[in-house]
């Protein structure tokens, strides 16, 4: 069975000369007129245009009737069959669209998962985020001092990444987000425009801060 085809496309009513006019009426911008497509298609073939209105002949094709005012079986108008074109592409662009919200959300959900994960290490740790201590160690056989600093995270890292994996997640889930404060607003704003490379970069930086017990500082001028 042969596939059944669309109706921008050549129909069994279509002429050569008849559906090349049809393909000038359809590539116009909305609102189409058969008057403006037939002057661009004499412009386009060279010849001086005086009237506005289109020939009887392209009226004809336009309203799918033949030269007796009958109209041709089964047949439609460029109106239809243009209308039905554009349905096509904007059913094509929901389609597109919807895809991409559906990437984005698994994106959103994903990085929300992943602070959360983050913002419930750093606070199970408690106490070793409240502080931070020195310790100088004396050189021995001519090495150099060395100050040992524990590093001690803000408990407000915790709670960010906790925020914005919440925002991230509530997004994601199309629950509302509202209540969230201006100054989150800003930080989720700027996290959710930054490209992949950063984000995974600024993940990379709250993990190193969370499970690195301690920095090293030569006292060596």
């Amino acid at each position: 069975m042969a596939k059944k085809k669309e109706l921008w496309e050549r129909q069994k009513w279509d002429t050569p000369a008849s559906f090349k006019a049809f393909a000038r009426y359809l590539s116009q911008e909305v609102p189409r007129t058969v008057n403006k497509a037939w002057r661009d298609s004499e412009k386009a073939g060279g010849k001086e245009v005086v009237k506005k209105n289109a020939n009887s002949r392209w009226r004809n094709w336009s309203n799918a009737i033949n030269r007796k005012g009958k109209k041709f079986k089964g047949a439609y108008t460029w109106l239809e069959r243009a209308n039905a074109y554009d349905d096509y592409q904007a059913w094509l662009d929901r389609d597109v669209w919807e895809k991409r919200r559906a990437e984005l959300r698994e994106k959103e959900w994903g990085i929300g998962g992943k602070l959360h994960d983050l913002a419930t290490g750093i606070l199970e740790e408690g106490d070793n985020f409240l502080k931070t201590r020195r310790q100088f160690v004396k050189g021995k056989e001519g090495k150099p001092d060395q100050v040992i600093i524990t590093v001690a995270l803000d408990a407000n890292l915790a709670v960010k990444a906790a925020n914005i994996a919440s925002k991230l997640q509530r997004l994601a889930a199309g629950l509302e987000t509202s209540k969230q404060t201006l100054e989150l607003k800003h930080i989720i704003e700027i996290l959710t425009e930054l490209p992949d490379s950063e984000l995974d970069e600024l993940i990379s930086q709250f993990e190193g801060a969370a499970n690195s017990p301690a920095l090293i500082e030569s006292g060596e001028e």
